[in-house]
């Protein structure tokens, strides 16, 4: 062996712990950088879950308290719509739905009698001819407010009774509320 290399091996020898440490160094630090990739990741997936989770929450109580103010709205209409139709004033009706159909989210008003057929209609073409629509069947026997939620819209129906008998059923055509998470930072 030649004297330089017996001074490598003697390096080697004297200086194996700080070899070592520095060995020992780089896969710590190896380690930690693949398990705060393993946390990050652990907690991008949480953080996914948890808003989906807050998201649909949102979405379910906004409809919740839609569907509530749609209920309201719609039994105290009904009674003003009874109230003018049991006296023969079929224009005030007209007027009270031109009115309400001016909000951006009300789309149409219907009055329907006992058989279907559309008495008063924000949309004049529909007058004097049957319902003919996919909820239809739905609301024509409904007893008490019932909300049919569609994808774009909601369908809110009513019985409108006189006294005695039911003269026919209240439709309203209500634009959904969209909801959206503004996730950009401001």
């Amino acid at each position: 062996m030649s004297e330089s290399h017996k001074k490598e091996k003697g390096h080697l020898r004297k200086n194996w712990i700080f070899y070592a440490s520095i060995l020992a160094a780089i896969g710590l630090a190896g380690f930690l950088w693949v398990s705060k990739g393993i946390a990050l990741k652990k907690q991008v997936k949480t953080f996914e879950t948890e808003k989906a989770k807050i998201v649909e929450d949102a979405k379910s109580t906004l409809l919740t308290n839609t569907n509530g103010h749609l209920e309201l709205t719609m039994k105290t209409f009904v009674w003003a719509v009874r109230s003018e139709i049991t006296r023969g004033n079929q224009e005030q009706v007209d007027q009270y739905f031109n009115q309400l159909v001016k909000s951006e989210k009300v789309e149409e008003i219907i009055l329907v009698d006992t058989n279907g057929k559309v008495l008063i209609s924000t949309n004049k073409k529909n007058e004097g001819i049957k319902l003919e629509t996919d909820y239809a069947e739905d609301v024509s026997k409904v007893k008490e407010v019932t909300i049919i939620n569609k994808t774009d819209q909601q369908v809110v129906a009513a019985p409108v009774l006189s006294i005695d008998s039911r003269v026919g059923t209240l439709i309203v055509l209500y634009n959904n509320d969209v909801f959206q998470l503004d996730t950009k930072q401001q």
